[in-house]
């Protein structure tokens, strides 16, 4: 499973249209379907019903793009976080658990 794939999962769920939501994350209709149908083979669940243009979530899909917006918003967070430490600095940090 990779962040790209999780980005075209919630654009398709999003767009409810694969030709949308690839023009949105700048890939071609072909390599987002295949993207997803990785994804779809790497979890052993379809994702999608597809009803001529338009695609609808199952209820697997549902709760996977639940899980992609999460871990997308927290990379987005660690890079945020990490960007303010990339002056090249050997500076320690405390960790924080939660």
């Amino acid at each position: 499973m990779e962040f790209k794939q999780l980005e075209m999962l919630v654009a398709v769920a999003d767009e409810r249209s694969i030709i949308r939501a690839a023009e949105r994350v700048f890939r071609t209709q072909p390599a987002v379907s295949m993207a997803l149908a990785k994804l779809e083979d790497e979890i052993g669940a379809d994702l999608f019903c597809r009803t001529g243009r338009s695609v609808e979530l199952t209820a697997v899909g549902t709760v996977m793009v639940e899980y992609a917006r999460k871990l997308l918003a927290l990379r987005d967070e660690a890079a945020e976080r990490i960007g303010s430490w990339r002056d090249g600095s050997c500076s320690r940090v405390s960790s924080t658990s939660n």
